[in-house]
């Protein structure tokens, strides 16, 4: 047998609290990368940063707490399809016309990363088409697959655009 479940739940526990956030499965965060400053608000540019859906948060101790995590795309940050589609914006990136400026591309790419290196949540909301209404300023509609690097097919192309 492997650890006392005591010392587990405990361990559960400390990874779900980081520097007074709490972090769940399935919240969006922002991440930092390499560049960005480390007083970097998240009330700014979103784009300074990476986003993240975490999938699970575990933790060795108080001070190794680390997230399963799913990464999002900025369309420019999709790589080109090996066949120039037609509504394709450059050659130098994925991003199709229909893109909105707040529209983010889920991906199945997952990375295990230490939570020191969140900025803070994010609010990510999954755009269902057929709802004309979106309120939310940051949104995803389409999947990115990384073996195929193929994006899923949409019901219908709309272009949002927030002030």
């Amino acid at each position: 047998m492997s650890g006392n479940p005591a010392s587990k739940e405990a361990s559960a526990l400390i990874g779900n609290v980081v520097q007074g956030e709490v972090y769940k499965n399935n919240q969006f965060v922002f991440v930092r990368g390499e560049n960005t400053p480390k007083d970097k608000d998240t009330a700014g540019e979103p784009k300074d940063f990476w986003v993240a859906r975490i999938l699970q948060v575990r933790a060795k101790n108080a001070q190794h707490v680390y997230a399963l995590i799913a990464w999002l795309y900025w369309p420019e940050e999709l790589p080109p399809p090996a066949v120039k589609a037609a509504d394709q914006e450059s050659r130098e990136s994925g991003k199709r016309k229909y893109h909105g400026s707040h529209e983010l591309i889920a991906s199945n790419y997952m990375e295990v990363l230490d939570v020191l290196s969140f900025a803070g949540k994010a609010e990510v909301f999954h755009w269902l088409e057929e709802d004309d209404n979106l309120q939310h300023k940051l949104y995803w509609r389409q999947t990115f697959c990384r073996e195929t690097q193929e994006l899923s097919v949409s019901v219908e192309f709309k272009v949002l655009d927030f002030c």
